[in-house]
């Protein structure tokens, strides 16, 4: 075995292959190893490693690191080099400063300092953007600073956490540009025969001390033969999803939400299948599409639909009243479940009576949604958006309800909504250095 061994750069002239410059990056002992410990590098001794080969390259590439500019814009008169001004950069888990040539002219007293956001717009490799913006998206602000700092092995200034929400709510601002576009399908666009449609919201503490709140919408878009079995729990394959926290009468949400029916399949011959818990708002999400697809079911899910009558108070001698009364609605027998409340509600003390009108109110909301939920079911056909709940669980409470000291901004909510449908829908997979370099990138 070798004793000891060296990282070196070397660095040549494809022309003149013998003109070489060799520079040792580290050079180590190498030991028999008496821990896990000892095995290969620590990752202090990795990131040293990637400083200093960074350094070297970053070195040989500074010298080409001038502004365009040929002319003064001053006077006319010609342009030259005047040295060089160091400048920061901050890579994926390093951060350098890389010497970029002053320029003078030539006749009069004009100069320019540049410098690399200068040149290329911003000092922030767009893959540090894109770590930042994630895990700002995921996490909590202060939580994802520990996070990127944790794994640069170090405190670094870039990754503040005020630093990554601007990061976010520019990147989340991008994307929110980028869907107000006019939306074009592809060219290898295919048209689904059904689109499953769910649509949800979520409440929010609102920043504004004349609010306590406000609600968020979240909605996911897929093809039934796109939902797959892992265990007792489905999964989606394939989504698109939509969010918005604006309060602007549902006009963003709509507009998202079709997108992202068209991005998934939707056409004119497409039959939608919309499942939501019976809230206004959320129907109103859902009549965008109407007039999009070929044809439109409207079902009341079965899950929030049980959930009202769990939650109903009422006396244990009357509650297998209740339950039968349920299996009217799961045949789809909405006028025999009213029926019988109207009748269980006479036979209750008036302490109950408020909580069966509120659950009568409920169900003659949403009568024409309620369908034969049994047949459906039998047939293999959703009547509930648990399988896709976890995903708007996850768009709105998951980041934005986590902690009870959480305040939000409309705003604020809304760029990190945006960010969260992309990463959901895999559309960040696809377009997210376009997206990053048209959110940080200034004019040089």
């Amino acid at each position: 075995m070798s004793e000891h061994y060296r990282i070196v750069i070397e660095t040549f002239s494809s022309t003149n292959k013998h003109s070489v410059e060799r520079k040792v990056i580290k050079e180590y002992k190498i030991k028999s190893p008496n821990s896990i410990m000892d095995l290969g590098f620590r990752h202090s001794e990795q990131i040293e490693i990637l400083q200093e080969i960074q350094n070297k390259l970053l070195q040989e590439q500074s010298i080409t690191l001038k502004s365009p500019l040929d002319k003064c814009p001053a006077c006319g008169g010609h342009v030259r080099l005047n040295g060089v001004e160091p400048s920061d950069f901050h890579s994926v888990f390093t951060d350098h400063r890389v010497n970029v040539h002053r320029l003078k002219c030539g006749k009069c007293d004009w100069n320019k300092v540049s410098s690399i956001e200068s040149l290329f717009g911003t000092s922030v490799h767009p893959d540090l953007a894109k770590m930042q913006c994630e895990a700002g998206a995921n996490h909590s602000f202060r939580a994802a600073q520990k996070i990127l700092n944790l794994q640069s092995n170090g405190t670094r200034k870039i990754n503040n956490h005020d630093r990554i929400k601007k990061v976010v709510d520019s990147i989340g601002g991008e994307i929110k540009k980028e869907l107000q576009r006019p939306f074009k399908l592809p060219a290898n666009h295919q048209a689904a025969n059904e689109l499953i449609l769910q649509v949800d919201g979520g409440h929010l503490k609102s920043d504004d001390p004349e609010k306590s709140s406000f609600e968020a919408l979240a909605s996911v878009i897929y093809r039934p033969e796109d939902v797959q079995k892992k265990g007792e729990r489905g999964f989606i394959e394939s989504k698109q999803c939509a969010a918005s926290a604006l309060d602007d009468q549902l006009k963003t949400i709509k507009r998202n939400t079709l997108i992202a029916a068209k991005k998934q399949g939707l056409s004119m011959t497409t039959h939608v299948t919309a499942l939501c818990d019976g809230a206004q708002n959320c129907w109103s999400v859902v009549d965008a599409i109407k007039s999009q697809c070929g044809s439109l079911t409207t079902i009341l899910d079965w899950f929030h639909l049980s959930m009202k009558f769990q939650n109903t108070a009422m006396p244990p001698e009357h509650k297998i009243k209740l339950i039968r009364i349920k299996w009217h609605l799961w045949r789809g027998h909405a006028d025999r479940a009213l029926l019988r409340l109207l009748e269980l509600k006479e036979l209750v003390d008036i302490k109950y009576k408020a909580s069966i009108t509120t659950l009568q109110t409920y169900i003659e909301n949403n009568e024409t949604r309620i369908v034969d939920y049994r047949l459906r079911y039998k047939n293999g056909k959703a009547i509930s958006r648990q399988i896709a709940e976890s995903t708007v669980e996850s768009l709105i409470n998951q980041r934005c309800k986590g902690k009870q000291h959480m305040r939000w901004s409309r705003h604020g909510v809304h760029c990190i909504l945006q960010v969260r449908a992309a990463i959901a829908s895999k559309d960040w997979e696809n377009n997210w250095e376009k997206t990053i370099l048209n959110a940080t990138l200034k004019a040089a």
